[in-house]
Formats: structure tokens, C-alpha cells, sequence
């Protein structure tokens, strides 16, 4: 029997009985030789086996999958002797990745501290998307995720009604030339825009709304007007937006009542279809508590 159809009749027999989770991590070991190489069979998993299962083991093998802990939890464990701040550093899944892809090598001298960061930042931006991995972060990272950088204090602003940088944003800069030219972070303009263009843009473009704080939904959703009008107001997400394109500011003058009025009739019709808004409605999007609505 080769080892693709050992692996269907096991796949069967699983899908069957009620086979222990460890177990079937173990079979998904016996059949991959492939992966085992010069390793015995019954020899103790290594580590990169339980990265290669929660990665890409479960996609290969659906029907396990289902029988077996995802794993997920310990991908996002700091890798011991590695540089580290707070939970940012060598992840398993980071390490596991950056050592099978000959891309990420060429790309990143883990090696050094700037080339560790530029790699840590590539892999919320984007590995953790690419890896099909963006579920299964802990709440203790996302909740780190959604803090301030200490060196990216928000710059004084008459406004009081601006949040501070993240570190996910920060991330997205970092691995991006071209925001860093076009975004200066060390300005209040800068930080600014940056967040305004990471909020309608990047975060549905990078398909990022899974690892954003509630509270972000929160914020774009409240209701909001231009300061010294009294008229209609519209979501923050839509003024935003409207602020941004120059081709909405020509359809509704909002110096005129009537064009609140029908911004806001604007916004309910495009809600679910604009990109820079219907991320605020997908599925994958963390809500905010009833507290802060």
C-alpha cells in the first residue's frame, strides 16, 4: 500500500471512530516519511511536526483536522534565546516558516535585530494570513498587538478625539518603503493620515480585520459631523472617507444641509459594497462589547 492511500484508509478510519487527538498527530507522523526523513517512525515529535500539523498538516488532512487540537495555541510562543519585547519576537510559527522559505531568508537576517523586526512585522502583516494562521492568535497577543509603541507617542493635537498608533500599525509601516516615504510617523500630520489610510485602506486590503481590537469597529462607527455643523450626522468611517476623496466632496457639499442628508443616504446604500467600509460588516471583524457600545 503506498503511502497516499495509507494515509486514505487512516483518514477513513479516523473519520469513523474516535480516535485521541495526539493520536492523530502521531498517524499524520507514520505516514508522512516524506516529512520524517531519516527518523524513526516512533521516535518522540519533534517541534517543527506540531508547526507543519497547525499550519499545513490540517489543510492537507481535513478530515483529521477534526478529530485533533488545532495547536494553534503554542505557534505564537516566544522561541527561547531569541531577542524578544513583551510578546513580539521569534514565534514558533515565525521560526517555523522563515526556515522553509528560502524567500524569507534571502529577505530577512534574523540574525541581526533590525532584520529580526523587519521579519516580525512581515509575519503580521502578512504570514499569519499567507500561513492560513490568522485565527488562531491568542488574545494576549492581539491584545498586544492593539498597544502603543513607546516610541510612537501621539503628538500633541487640539483634538482629543485621535487614538494612538498600534503596534499592528506600526508593523504594516515598517514593512512597507513606500508608506514610510509617504507616512511620517514622527508628525501629528503623519501619524494622522497613516491611521486614516491604514483603517479605509490597508486593513481591507491586507485583509487585517481579524486581528483589530474591537474598540477600532467601535470608533469608526460612531456618529459624527464636521465640527461647526449641526446637520445629519454620518458614521466617522464615511466622513472619513469622504475626506479623503475628492470625488465625494464634489458630490456632497457638506456646507449645504441637504448633502448630509444625502451622504448619509450615500452611506447606507454603499455600506456593504465599498470596500473601505464593508470590512466594518464581515464576519471576521471582533465586535465590541455591549459596554462600549
Amino acid at each position: 500500500m503506498t503511502g497516499d492511500a495509507l494515509a486514505c484508509e487512516v483518514e477513513a478510519q479516523c473519520d469513523r471512530l474516535d480516535v485521541p487527538a495526539n493520536q492523530i498527530v502521531r498517524l499524520a507522523w507514520l505516514v508522512r516519511a516524506d516529512l520524517r526523513g531519516d527518523e524513526a517512525p516512533d521516535a518522540t515529535l519533534p517541534d517543527w511536526f506540531g508547526c507543519w500539523w497547525s499550519i499545513e498538516g490540517r489543510r492537507e488532512y481535513p478530515a483529521w483536522a477534526g478529530h485533533a487540537s488545532s495547536g494553534r495555541e503554542s505557534l505564537f510562543e516566544l522561541v527561547p534565546n531569541w531577542p524578544n519585547y513583551r510578546r513580539f519576537g521569534m514565534t514558533r510559527a515565525l521560526h517555523y516558516l522563515w526556515q522553509r522559505r528560502t524567500d524569507l531568508q534571502q529577505a530577512f537576517a534574523v540574525s541581526n535585530p533590525s532584520g529580526l523586526w523587519q521579519a516580525i512585522a512581515w509575519f503580521f502583516t502578512h504570514g499569519v494570513r499567507e500561513a492560513g494562521i490568522i485565527d488562531g492568535i491568542d488574545e494576549t497577543t492581539l491584545a498586544e498587538l492593539d498597544l502603543t509603541p513607546p516610541f510612537l507617542p501621539l503628538q500633541p493635537s487640539a483634538s482629543v478625539d485621535q487614538p494612538a498608533l498600534t503596534w499592528l500599525m506600526f508593523f504594516v509601516w515598517r514593512c512597507a518603503a513606500e508608506l514610510q516615504t509617504r507616512f511620517d510617523l514622527r508628525t501629528r500630520n503623519g501619524q494622522t493620515d497613516y491611521l486614516h489610510w491604514f483603517l479605509l485602506e490597508g486593513v481591507p486590503t491586507l485583509e487585517l480585520a481579524p486581528l483589530l481590537a474591537p474598540r477600532w469597529c467601535h470608533w469608526l462607527g460612531q456618529k459624527v459631523s464636521l465640527k461647526g455643523h449641526s446637520a445629519r450626522p454620518v458614521s466617522r468611517a464615511t466622513l472619513l472617507l469622504w475626506q479623503r476623496r475628492a470625488g465625494l466632496q464634489r458630490a456632497f457639499d457638506l456646507r449645504k444641509p441637504d448633502a448630509w442628508v444625502e451622504l448619509a443616504r450615500w452611506e447606507q446604500q454603499v455600506w456593504y459594497v465599498e470596500p473601505a467600509l464593508s470590512w466594518l460588516g464581515a464576519p471576521s471583524v471582533r465586535r465590541p462589547t455591549a459596554e462600549q457600545d
